[in-house]
């Protein structure tokens, strides 16, 4: 019995999966109409190329130091291999698999909690959150986001969370299971260094609740698997964490600007926390409404989950981590309050993704206690907001897809294939070619024999047509 619940389990994974890439692809195909390697793809693609996967994967940023982007590398190699084995050499159909890689990681990445937070929300709720993490707003910026390894990582901030909510619940789970969620949680934090602090907060808690209980720490190990797997995973997190402080600095245009004060609420509460739940009115928000908007959505949920210990808890903590998060960000990045301005822009999206999602994690959760109170003016009050938040996304449709026409501003004028192909007319420097990415003035050199077959490929292509 309990095998075939698990098969049900994995095939109802799967499916919603399968559904998720069809309704992201629904949303935004043009990583597939246009295939091109978009920045950080093409530059760590050729990496690949050159220095093999395992310089990547321990170089990713270049240099003699460390810098980990474990799950980006690790999905462009798999992009690579997959690559390779159906079409050799060319690389016209390399972007491709590398659009198709990311959409099933975003899907993945909806999916999970449906399974991970079986014990913390009811199944509306979590179908909710499946929904509204596959159709996250991200103002003009689908096109740099849905369909682009390159920006995952920001993404794996909701994942840890949802992955560490599971492990709380999870030591007398089968130990495959706990150790395969260790090691998401380890691909979470060598990808995007914002888990560090979220893990570490994590560890802390569990390590009182360990010394109140009074239990020996070696007995401990000795007799639970779960406790050895949070040990493993620590000492990886601590190497990983060693190597990544012998990264040198190198200040980008975001980090040598300051802090616009002008701009702190937008970046820090509005765009972060309030886009998400009233994205079709953004524009029209001051700094006055979305502190006063968050601060209701604030009260509201800890009112409806007050009663319910689990979605409690979840909804706290992932409130606490979106708030970190949006300070974090801004902290590290004091330029994005210069390109935000006065509510007219979201630009650049893709640093809000994952706080967004923690912020839509923290109200799901809130929605999840309130819609199953034994008290009927709470379960109205969830079930009212919880309908009201669909009726947005609903009726806000046209914002979120963008299928005919790309809302993008700087769009590619030609797709991977041709330019590696126009490149190819180019002489070799030690046996590589530059090959030009999107967007301009982005490049990478790719191995000479990879380009010459991508211009053959593309020459039969044409003939056949």
């Amino acid at each position: 019995m309990a095998m075939t619940q698990g098969r049900r389990d994995a095939a109802g994974f799967f499916a919603l999966v399968a559904l998720g890439v069809g309704l992201l692809y629904l949303r935004d195909p043009h990583s597939l109409l246009l295939p091109t390697l978009y920045t950080e793809d093409g530059a760590w693609m050729a990496k690949l190329f050159n220095r093999g996967f395992w310089h990547t994967l321990i170089f990713a940023k270049g240099g003699d130091t460390p810098y980990f982007v474990t799950l980006n590398i690790l999905l462009l190699q798999t992009a690579k291999s997959l690559n390779a084995l159906c079409y050799g050499d060319s690389l016209a159909r390399l972007p491709h698999f590398v659009s198709a890689l990311a959409m099933i990681f975003y899907a993945v990445l909806a999916a999970a909690p449906v399974w991970l937070l079986r014990g913390s929300l009811t199944p509306a709720a979590r179908g909710l959150l499946w929904a509204l993490v596959l159709f996250m707003p991200l103002g003009t910026s689908s096109f740099e986001v849905l369909g682009r390894l390159s920006n995952i990582g920001y993404g794996l901030l909701f994942l840890c969370v949802c992955l560490l909510a599971w492990r709380r619940q999870a030591d007398r789970a089968l130990a495959w299971r706990i150790v395969g969620c260790d090691a998401a949680v380890w691909l979470c934090v060598s990808t995007n260094p914002l888990c560090y602090p979220v893990v570490a907060a994590d560890y802390v808690l569990r390590g009182r609740a360990f010394r109140r209980r009074g239990e020996s720490f070696l007995t401990t190990l000795r007799a639970s698997a779960a406790a050895r797997s949070a040990a493993v995973l620590a000492g990886a997190i601590v190497l990983t964490t060693m190597g990544m402080m012998l990264l040198e600095s190198r200040p980008s245009p975001f980090l040598k600007e300051t802090v616009n004060r002008h701009e702190l609420v937008e970046a820090v509460v509005a765009r972060p926390l309030v886009f998400p739940f009233l994205f079709p009115i953004y524009s029209r928000l001051t700094d006055a409404i979305a502190v006063a908007v968050i601060a209701g959505l604030a009260a509201v949920a800890w009112w409806l989950s007050r009663d319910d210990r689990r979605a409690g808890q979840l909804a706290c903590a992932a409130a606490f981590v979106a708030a970190y998060a949006a300070v974090a960000t801004v902290a590290s990045r004091p330029g994005l309050t210069r390109v935000l301005s006065g509510y007219s822009t979201t630009m650049l999206d893709r640093y809000y993704f994952g706080t967004s999602l923690c912020a839509v994690l923290a109200m799901c959760a809130a929605l999840s206690a309130g819609t199953a109170s034994l008290q009927p003016h709470r379960r109205r009050l969830g079930w009212s907001l919880g309908i009201a938040l669909v009726a947005i996304y609903a009726t806000s449709a046209g914002r979120l897809v963008e299928f005919s026409r790309s809302r993008w501003p700087d769009q590619p004028s030609r797709d991977f294939a041709t330019t590696v192909a126009e490149a190819s007319a180019t002489p070799a420097v030690h046996g590589k070619v530059k090959v030009p990415l999107h967007p301009r003035p982005w490049a990478a050199l790719f191995p000479a024999s990879n380009v010459r077959a991508t211009a053959i490929a593309l020459e039969g292509d044409t003939l056949r047509r």
